[in-house]
């Protein structure tokens, strides 16, 4: 069985092209998503089966809002909160 585990850290968000054949020095159409190292570490652990929790401050800044919603859509399999569960 394995352990819960909790990780510590930023969440940045990934800013990927939608047009194609296009950098991201030349578009001007993102699709945004949160990811950064250890954000994308905690998603990979929960795919794989493990229970684990995401501890991060959630900025001031017109992005965070976003951020702090995206996986609370997502079937409740990840989920992020300002609150403590």
């Amino acid at each position: 069985m394995l352990k819960p585990v909790l990780c510590g850290g930023e969440i940045l968000l990934d800013f990927f092209s939608k047009e194609t054949g296009k950098g991201l020095d030349h578009s001007v159409l993102f699709e945004k998503r949160p990811g950064g190292s250890i954000f994308n570490v905690v998603v990979a652990l929960r795919r794989l089966g493990v229970s684990v929790s995401f501890l991060t401050k959630i900025g001031g800044d017109v992005i965070c809002p976003r951020a702090d919603g995206y996986y609370k859509k997502r079937e409740n399999k990840y989920r992020m909160s300002k609150k403590r569960h």
